[in-house]
């Protein structure tokens, strides 16, 4: 094992641990923009044609909206706001 005077020897500590940081630090980025997407090509939006699209077949049902509580209580207990007992 080669021997370094004793500046020189924490000169070359920082660095590699400044290196391994920098090392750590570019994969995870590489890694964060991979996971994203960004190495794929993207479809522009105007390369597919647009197909004409009809109302599809079946039946019609009707939607009701309904106006149900944001908040509700329950006194001296936490329970489950809605309960299924069998």
């Amino acid at each position: 094992m080669k021997s370094y005077p004793r500046g020189v020897a924490r000169w070359l500590r920082l660095v590699a641990q400044t290196a391994i940081f920098v090392g750590f630090s570019a994969g995870v980025v590489l890694l964060m923009l991979w996971l994203a997407g960004k190495f794929e090509p993207k479809v522009p939006a105007a390369s597919l044609p647009l197909e004409e699209t009809s109302a599809p077949l079946g039946q019609v049902a009707v939607v009701q909206a309904l106006r149900l509580p944001r908040v509700e209580t329950a006194v001296g207990t936490i329970r489950a706001a809605h309960e299924t007992r069998v």
